[in-house]
């Protein structure tokens, strides 16, 4: 059964989250100095934390269920012998190139159009900026130039999806296969319990959401915003892994037919085997994915996630998507408190991602909130960035959904358990009740480094910032971990920000 495999990576009975507790927390760092360091050891390898393993776990399960069928496909020869072959070097590109097109200029610039013209294609279809090659003028540098497309292509880290987009989707249907023969959803949490009690917890906390409540200046009055927000989390839904949309095997089987279908309906080529077979895929899957409804785009855009520990939110069709590792049962239960983390942070987070559609926007009442945002994102990577660090404002449509998911888990939480049970400690892991739900939050993003260089194009801040971040602005972690003014992480009802919810914003 399903429940065998996960013997891979689960051993015994003890929880992730029981399991982290006893092993992996720096207990030499203080919870009040760096939270980030704290929850996440350095001592520990990465791939032990528990992200990486759920991750990994499903690699493997991919692997070990999908592999046999990669091959087993009326594209997989084409792959094996023109797309794997050792004979893909930029050598070898070379070689094929002059030997095509000898002394004939006019075989080089033909050749370089088509390449451009499905590189155009293959780029709009990705979303991604593409390279500036120009076509020499001499036979030699209008090699190197076609040489240098074909290299630019084949080893794109992006293009990775359209090669494989028939191997990956087999290999969802033979895990769903396997899923259902076996009867192992079980393994798997309801997910749509825990979505709509947090669906109840965001409208609520935009109700009492006290400028949304208050028309002003700006062409957009308040009123109409909040109605706006509630309207969209209303009418959201969620697709997830193994859930309705994966059960049903016939729509995924019509898939791959039809991705196949048009595969072999392109007999163009250019004579290196490996473009002949980069371009056909292009265009099959071009052509399949626009033929999609818009529903079926989503599916799409889950399976090709492949087993990542991920979600999304669609604000175009207000759908939100979560990917197993999310909804593993052992990754998002645990003993010490019935609420079913991180999977209900992960929701509460896309569903602010309907919120934060553009914090920036000049309709939006009151700006005042979203500044002091910007503002302790910034101070945050002063005080514990560890690189170079860009979070405030071209992180705030993430951070933003961090901040305000984090605080509604929590009241949730608070609704739950009183004062007193969230003090009841439990003496094997040495935590609080209240502590144990801001380390569950806290180890979602243990990856081994927390910190690496904030690349130009990321919207979201490192995971040392994205931890800290959230916790300083919560004076309820200061308050569970004992934290005194002139400790790091300390933070109070005077010093933090207020976007939602009934307290006053700042």
């Amino acid at each position: 059964s399903f429940s065998i495999l996960l013997l891979f990576l689960h051993k015994g009975s003890t929880q992730y989250l029981e399991h982290h507790l006893l092993n992996h927390l720096n207990r030499d760092i203080p919870a009040c100095d760096n939270f980030y360091r704290h929850v996440c050891g350095e001592h520990v390898e990465e791939n032990t934390f528990a992200p990486r393993k759920v991750a990994d776990f499903y690699n493997r399960l991919f692997e070990h269920i999908g592999a046999p069928s990669i091959f087993n496909t009326p594209i997989g020869y084409d792959y094996e012998m023109d797309f794997q072959s050792d004979d893909n070097d930029k050598t070898s590109h070379e070689s094929e190139v002059r030997d095509r097109c000898g002394d004939e200029e006019s075989c080089y610039a033909d050749d370089f159009k088509y390449y451009e013209e499905l590189y155009k294609v293959w780029n709009e279809l990705r979303g991604v900026k593409g390279v500036e090659i120009q076509l020499g003028s001499s036979v030699e540098s209008k090699i190197e130039s076609i040489s240098s497309f074909i290299e630019e292509m084949t080893m794109h880290p992006l293009f990775s999806w359209t090669v494989e987009a028939p191997f990956i989707l087999g290999a969802r249907i033979a895990m769903v296969e396997f899923v259902k023969k076996n009867s192992s959803f079980s393994d798997f949490i309801n997910v749509n319990e825990t979505f709509e009690a947090a669906r109840e917890a965001v409208i609520s906390r935009i109700e009492a959401t006290s400028w949304l409540h208050d028309s002003e200046q700006n062409t957009k009055t308040a009123d109409e915003l909040r109605e706006q927000i509630i309207e969209g989390i209303v009418i959201a839904t969620i697709h997830h892994d193994f859930g309705l949309e994966d059960m049903n095997l016939t729509r995924l089987r019509k898939f791959n037919r039809d991705l196949t279908e048009f595969y072999f309906r392109d007999d163009k080529t250019c004579g290196i085997a490996r473009m002949d077979f980069i371009f056909r895929m292009t265009y099959a899957y071009s052509n399949f994915y626009k033929d999609l409804s818009p529903e079926e785009k989503l599916i799409v855009r889950r399976i090709k996630m492949a087993s990542t520990k991920n979600a999304f939110y669609s604000i175009d069709n207000e759908v939100m998507g979560l990917l197993a590792p999310n909804i593993l049962r052992e990754y998002s239960t645990n003993h010490l408190f019935d609420l079913r983390m991180p999977a209900l942070f992960t929701i509460l987070h896309e569903f602010y991602h309907s919120v934060y559609r553009d914090p920036s926007n000049v309709s939006w009442p009151v700006t005042s909130p979203m500044e002091c945002l910007e503002h302790h994102y910034s101070e945050t990577c002063a005080h514990f960035g560890e690189g170079e660090c860009h979070s405030g404002q071209r992180t705030l449509s993430e951070d933003g959904p961090d901040v305000e998911g984090l605080r509604t888990a929590y009241e949730i939480f608070s609704n739950m358990y009183d004062e007193q049970e969230k003090k009841v400690h439990f003496d094997e892991y040495g935590v609080t009740r209240d502590q144990a739900f801001f380390y569950s939050v806290g180890m979602d993003w243990c990856n081994g480094k927390g910190f690496t260089t904030h690349s130009a194009g990321d919207e979201h801040s490192p995971a040392l910032i994205r931890i800290n971040g959230m916790v300083t602005l919560m004076p309820e972690f200061s308050n569970a971990f004992q934290c005194k003014k002139g400790d790091r992480m300390y933070t109070d009802e005077e010093t933090t920000c207020n976007v939602f919810g009934d307290k006053p914003e700042k």
